[in-house]
């Protein structure tokens, strides 16, 4: 019976706690914010009570958004503009400097970096007249249970061991990558500014096919639907 009732009540307090969180969300009111002192292009990832999110100064954040207070940061060579990938206690970004990193995501940490030779690609911000040219994204790593994938403006599209950092193999598209690949079962897919969707198998990197569309693919990630 004493059982019963302490599980009720941790129940009750469950909801309770939910209830107020949901209502505080709804309230829209001002909680805080964080400065970098620089522009942010990339997304947020989160974790827990951990957010992990780039800047163009060249850092790499770790917020407590419990506590609003900064759990450390990584200074990178040039701009982040990538996605950070959460994988168990790593975190993996890109960098302008050309590199691919894998850090502690408690410490912040370096575990190893990558080298994606395109630390000399300008970037070009979107123009408000013809011929509407721009190149401000990143391709963002992905990862299954043993490699990282991420593309690179250099025209190749790498696969690293996770572990370690090495190179399991890549492949030479028909232009830059600036786009996030996608994974499914055996193959993983890759849009390029040549305007090429590749599907490559994940173990070799060699094509299983390829389509031709009729422009660039500068920043897209592909979605896969299942029939």
């Amino acid at each position: 019976m004493q059982r019963q009732k302490s599980l009720y009540l941790l129940l009750m307090m469950a909801f309770l706690w939910g209830m107020s969180c949901q209502l505080y969300a709804k309230s829209g009111d001002y909680l805080y914010s964080f400065q970098t002192g620089s522009e942010n292009w990339g997304s947020i990832s989160l974790k827990g009570h951990l957010a992990y999110f780039g800047s163009d100064n060249g850092k790499l954040y770790s917020l407590d958004i419990d506590r609003a207070k900064l759990r450390w940061s990584f200074s990178s060579g040039d701009k982040v503009r990538s996605k950070p990938l959460i994988d168990q206690y790593r975190v993996y970004f890109t960098s302008d400097d050309g590199y691919l990193y894998a850090l502690n995501r408690w410490t912040g940490k370096p575990i190893w970096q990558a080298n994606l030779n395109d630390a000399d690609y300008a970037r070009v911000l979107p123009a408000n007249h013809a011929p509407w040219e721009f190149d401000y994204t990143k391709s963002s790593p992905i990862s299954d249970r043993t490699s990282v994938y991420v593309g690179s403006a250099d025209g190749h599209f790498y696969a690293f061991v996770k572990r370690t950092g090495a190179l399991r193999w890549k492949f030479k598209a028909d232009g830059k990558i600036r786009s996030t690949a996608s994974l499914y079962q055996g193959f993983v897919y890759v849009t390029t500014w040549g305007g090429t969707v590749y599907a490559l198998d994940k173990l070799t990197g060699n094509v299983v096919w390829q389509y031709q569309t009729q422009g660039a693919v500068p920043s897209s990630q592909p979605w896969l639907v299942i029939f």
